[in-house]
């Protein structure tokens, strides 16, 4: 019975090395320490869900912050995370694309991406919530290849992009905020 142990642990040992690797930090060393933090920083707290009449209701749009910080290899989770990273795919002119291919178009983006990210951070000095949110690429040359031409940006306050290893993160603008200022430090430390 040892030696099916021994096998069965040694493959989880491989399992976490594929995505740990030497190719950029584990996902979860991105979420800066909370004696890193200025006191005035801290990670948001989950949304409550809305109670009533034995019904628990969570809008569509906190699925993804219901852990904070949360990593996902869900394809369509990993999508929207590359689409904030590395802004819109510009959809074709013509012929018109359905919002099916549309879609479609879209989840691409998940294409080459074994894992997602994101972390949301709350100043209670000056009330900025803001977020960070990370792809793990299967290949680190695709982390650093140039974005396609047409590429939109996401349009959120994003600095450029930081690469490390195979990990791309897109982190809060260098600012005057202490709480901003400190996770951007964090993510920089980790090149």
């Amino acid at each position: 019975m040892a030696p099916i142990t021994i096998v069965v642990a040694l493959v989880g040992v491989l399992a976490a090395g594929a995505v740990q690797g030497s190719d950029g930090p584990d996902l979860r060393a991105l979420t800066v320490p909370p004696d890193r933090l200025p006191s005035s920083c801290s990670l948001r707290p989950p949304p409550e869900p809305t109670r009533g009449r034995g019904v628990v209701v969570v809008a569509v749009s906190d699925r993804l912050s219901l852990e904070n910080p949360w990593i996902s290899r869900e394809r369509k989770d990993v999508a929207e995370a590359r689409r904030v990273v590395d802004g819109y795919p510009r959809l074709p002119d013509w012929p018109r694309v359905s919002r099916r291919d549309g879609g479609d178009y879209v989840l691409r983006l998940a294409d080459h991406v074994v894992e997602a990210y994101r972390a949301w951070y709350v100043s209670s000095y000056t009330g900025h919530e803001f977020e960070v949110v990370a792809v793990r690429f299967d290949d680190p040359a695709r982390a650093n290849a140039p974005l396609p031409v047409g590429t939109l940006d996401s349009g959120l306050n994003f600095d450029h992009r930081i690469v490390i290893g195979s990990v791309v993160v897109a982190a809060p603008r260098p600012s005057s905020d202490t709480c901003a200022r400190a996770v951007r430090q964090h993510i920089e430390s980790l090149r």
